[in-house]
């Protein structure tokens, strides 16, 4: 794959008239009442930190300059066009490589610490241990529009020493990337990049977790109800109600998925968890085959 100077040009434009547009719209008073502001200064804070990549022969290759710092990648790409991780992305941010040591710091006794030696051991930066090939392809298929790849390394700590009681099998994120199409297909961009960086500030600061298959399942869920209740926040606090029948359908079309996954969630959630998923939520969006929706999730 390479990308003609003009052709990129085109890829840049439709990130940053995405980005432009929902910068500028959360800066409105009634976006900021409808998302919260500590939300729209996540949101704000993920865009931030996003750039721009380059891309060569279709391998994504972190710059040595910010290897080192929290920095996310963005791209555009066509349908059926497919991006590869380079070994750079698996190298963790300075957020995530410092998620990991809290994380087990919480996890071991505090009389039995994790060693650091162990900790470095186990950071993809020294050893990617068994990677997922797949996490590492970036594409969109016909039902997608957008997504945030993380390439993930299963780790098996059960033979090492000083662990303690529990789950000793761990998923460690790498870098992760975002993604939108180069073809909106009647949707809101503006929207659709909200929709991702709340799946960016998900991921951007998280390195690690237990693998436990069904519990990991749950959580990919959970995200999704997450990112779905601001996306159909954000776009009910931008719709105009001033448009004319037609205009008013195609806006409506925009919105129709975000709002019928919110009307589930909102109607079948713990207020306690409200971005937890249950049997019955579960139940409702296999009922509306949602196409990200993991099989056989037991409750």
């Amino acid at each position: 794959m390479f990308f003609t100077p003009e052709d990129t040009r085109r890829r840049y434009a439709i990130i940053e008239s995405s980005q432009f547009e929902l910068v500028e719209n959360l800066a409105l008073p009634r976006v900021v009442e409808a998302l919260g502001q500590s939300t729209v200064d996540a949101i704000l804070e993920g865009n931030d930190q996003l750039y721009i990549p380059n891309i060569h022969n279709g391998e994504l290759i972190i710059p040595r300059r910010y290897r080192n710092k929290n920095k996310i990648p963005v791209i555009a790409i066509d349908p059926g066009e497919e991006v590869h991780m380079s070994e750079s992305v698996l190298i963790q941010t300075p957020a995530q490589k410092s998620q990991v040591n809290g994380y087990f710091q919480i996890a071991w006794e505090r009389d039995n610490p994790l060693s650091k030696e162990l900790v470095e051991e186990i950071l993809p930066s020294k050893n990617p241990r068994i990677v997922s090939d797949e996490t590492r392809r970036i594409h969109l298929n016909e039902n997608l529009l957008g997504r945030v790849a993380v390439p993930q390394m299963y780790i098996d700590l059960s033979d090492a020493e000083s662990l303690p009681a529990g789950n000793q099998k761990f998923v460690l994120f790498g870098r992760p990337v975002m993604a939108i199409c180069t073809e909106n297909r009647g949707y809101s961009m503006d929207s659709l990049f909200l929709h991702e960086l709340i799946h960016v500030n998900q991921f951007r600061s998280k390195g690690i977790t237990s693998y436990v298959k069904n519990e990991y399942y749950k959580d990919s869920i959970n995200q999704e109800l997450e990112a779905y209740h601001y996306h159909n926040a954000y776009d009910e606090s931008v719709f105009d109600p001033s448009l004319d029948f037609w205009q008013s359908l195609i806006a409506n079309r925009r919105r129709f998925l975000a709002n019928m996954i919110e009307l589930v969630r909102s109607s079948c959630a713990d207020p306690d968890r409200p971005f937890e998923v249950n049997k019955e939520i579960y139940e409702e969006l296999k009922f509306m085959n949602i196409s990200w929706l993991p099989e056989n999730v037991e409750f």
